[in-house]
């Protein structure tokens, strides 16, 4: 007999396998990246899910007697919560490892003006919000 633990044991292998890391972009790709996204849509994200409701042979048009189809209402109030609680409750955090950031002062001496550069030291930590 299959014990809890073994199963336990087999999807979490199965999920740390079938689950690869995000590859890293390069900031600036990822930048330009950013400034072309439009933004979270309830409204594109539930046409999409109605369309592939649809594809599946779910009724999304008006029922057969002629009276409204819930399920299409039911799905854009589904995803109208989820992003509320995205764009609401959700917090984005990041970190900043030592020497991805280089930095540029000035400052003066004995002998006048002097530019100073260098990377951080530190970790930095941010916090932003999804949009």
């Amino acid at each position: 007999m299959i014990g809890f633990e073994t199963i336990n044991k087999t999807i979490e292998t199965l999920l740390n396998t079938a689950r690869k890391a995000v590859p890293k972009i390069n900031g600036f790709i990822l930048a330009c990246s950013l400034m072309q996204r439009p933004g979270l849509s309830t409204l594109v994200s539930a046409a999409n899910i109605t369309k592939e409701l649809a594809k599946l042979g779910i009724p999304t048009g008006k029922n057969t007697d002629g009276t409204d189809n819930l399920i299409v209402a039911s799905v854009i109030k589904i995803v109208d919560e989820i992003f509320r609680a995205i764009r609401e409750d959700g917090v984005v955090e990041s970190a900043i490892l030592p020497g991805t950031l280089t930095f540029v002062g000035t400052g003066s001496n004995g002998g006048g003006p002097i530019v100073v550069t260098g990377p951080n030291i530190t970790t930095g930590e941010v916090r932003g919000l999804i949009h």
